[in-house]
């Protein structure tokens, strides 16, 4: 996608340099222009965990062993956003009847890029209730286990170009 994008901002401002305005006389260029491009990658929000929920009714013991490993992947985000406005290539103000040029432009141009991998949680777990084991008996509630979670890297880069009211020309010989 990042190529894709670069591609067409490249072929934006390549056309706009090369196709020339031949007019004589005078020129009124106006732009008015907004444009934004966002992206956002994700790869958090995980959980994993190993439980038991126990209601009262349950005699014995309760168990709940475990062990979790958790890696979540990288988190990548590009976005970039190009304008190319009133850009002119000729003659400009040529001594041998060139043109005049005025241009006006407003921009609005911006690139927003997030990436995430925040939001995740690991766990073993035992929701009982005050009487288990306790009927008929004593009976004991046991938790183990290990647990290992490790984040992909998250990276985000967002770029903007403008470029307007631009005149491109060569001088008469």
């Amino acid at each position: 996608m990042k190529k894709i994008a670069a591609l067409v901002g490249a072929g934006a401002l390549v056309l706009a340099l090369v196709v020339p305005a031949m007019a004589r006389g005078r020129s009124r260029d106006v732009a008015i222009v907004t444009n934004s491009a966002s992206a956002v990658a994700s790869t958090g929000a995980n959980t994993q965990g190993n439980g038991v929920a126990a209601d009262d009714d349950v005699r014995g013991n309760v168990n709940v062993s475990g062990n979790n490993t958790m890696r979540t992947g990288d988190a990548e985000a590009y976005a970039g956003a190009l304008v190319v406005a009133n850009t002119h290539v000729g003659c400009g103000y040529c001594a041998s009847g060139g043109r005049r040029h005025k241009d006006f432009a407003m921009v609005g141009n911006s690139a927003g890029a997030g990436a995430y991998t925040g939001e995740n949680g690991q766990g073993n777990y035992v929701s009982a209730g005050d009487d288990v084991g306790s009927r008929c008996g004593s009976g004991t509630t046991n938790v183990s286990g290990n647990n290992s979670l490790v984040t992909g890297d998250a990276t985000s880069r967002a770029r903007a170009w403008t470029v307007v009211n631009t005149h491109i020309s060569a001088m008469a010989e």
